[in-house]
């Protein structure tokens, strides 16, 4: 059986839709408005990883596992450990 989505986040720290975001490894949010959650594991030049292993070059735009949303890489690595990324829903 499958787990469920996480409920979509009211307010408090979480992820706006539509909007670049800077991450780092080891960052998690919910989204806001919206069942999902993002986890980075690790911030490399060019792409960064999720906590699930999903790969993500920069420029890509994927689904995001676990939600109806996209999320794409702006930028990855060009300021150290640090990632921009912006999720569509």
């Amino acid at each position: 059986m499958p787990a469920a989505a996480p409920a979509a986040a009211q307010g408090g720290d979480c992820l706006p839709t539509g909007t670049r975001f800077l991450v780092g490894a080891g960052d998690s949010y919910p989204l806001c408005d919206v069942a999902g959650q993002v986890e980075i594991g690790a911030v490399d030049n060019g792409f960064i990883s999720l906590s699930d292993g999903t790969v993500i070059a920069a420029g890509g735009n994927i689904g995001l596992p676990g939600s109806a949303c996209m999320i794409g890489v702006v930028s990855a690595g060009e300021v150290t450990g640090y990632a921009e990324i912006r999720v569509t829903c």
